[in-house]
């Protein structure tokens, strides 16, 4: 009896360890994709974060389609993915608010991002064609 409690205890440890690593290999990938979406890419941090906390599966399932669809995308790292995938949101709401789109320009009043913001991504070359 005792070696079978010794067991799950050993059982319950060795399951904890796991999960804490795999926590804060999530952590890092997340810091890292959260830098390069803001800093690299220009993406609001509210859209980011509203990407992130509300939509993160649909995210995921999409920076999946991306890598197999794409050869450009391919060997990017997966924070990289995650970025990219997140700008591709983003820009498109941009081109959505443009073009009249309500759920894009509620999307965006209720994040906080102004119209100076919408305009200046638009101004820019897209992103992608720069990979």
């Amino acid at each position: 009896m005792l070696k079978l409690i010794v067991f799950f205890v050993a059982c319950w440890f060795i399951y904890n360890i796991m999960k804490g690593i795999s926590t804060s290999r999530s952590q890092e990938i997340g810091k890292e994709a959260r830098h390069i979406a803001i800093s690299e890419f220009s993406v609001p941090v509210a859209y980011y974060n509203n990407a992130i906390l509300n939509h993160i599966e649909h995210v995921k399932k999409a920076a999946l389609f991306l890598k197999e669809q794409d050869d450009k995308f391919r060997n990017l790292s997966w924070p990289r993915l995650i970025a990219w995938t997140i700008y591709g949101a983003y820009r498109d709401d941009c081109e959505q608010y443009r073009y009249g789109n309500p759920i894009s320009q509620n999307k965006f009043e209720d994040l906080n991002i102004t119209s100076q913001i919408i305009s200046s991504e638009l101004q820019r070359a897209h992103l992608a064609t720069t990979l």
